[in-house]
């Protein structure tokens, strides 16, 4: 997300706070393969955050782009190519920058792959752990 969308999502969530996770919630789940049961999972337990006004506010103020990654340890990168929340490029970028990361761009999979297929998903990181 930009910063303006990040700005309009905190101005939102100010206004109507269940509308807008509504919407997150959709967003979450655009553009996967298993989309509508995505969805449908993160409606049935919707909940409103605890300091989710704080949270919306950080994230436009947060960069990483200056942390100093070489001592980072080993590190596995699962995206989903479908994310609509956070693009993969980005995920792109922390694999470059971290020296010792592996990335896994998972096909068919928007921003929740742990909702995609837990299954697999644990699969995925039980040969990097």
């Amino acid at each position: 997300m930009q910063a303006a969308d990040l700005k309009e999502s905190a101005d939102n969530y100010r206004r109507n706070a269940h509308k807008t996770l509504l919407w997150f919630n959709a967003l979450i789940g655009l553009g996967d393969a298993h989309e509508s049961q995505i969805v449908r999972t993160l409606n049935a337990k919707i909940e409103l955050w605890k300091n989710g006004l704080f949270w919306l506010e950080e994230l436009e103020r947060a960069s990483c782009r200056t942390l100093d990654f070489s001592s980072f340890p080993d590190t596995i990168i699962i995206h989903g190519a479908a994310d609509k929340v956070i693009n993969p490029a980005n995920a792109q970028a922390y694999g470059e920058a971290l020296p010792k990361s592996k990335l896994i761009l998972w096909p068919d999979s928007a921003h929740a792959p742990h909702l995609h297929d837990a299954e697999a998903l644990r699969k995925i990181i039980a040969r990097y752990v």
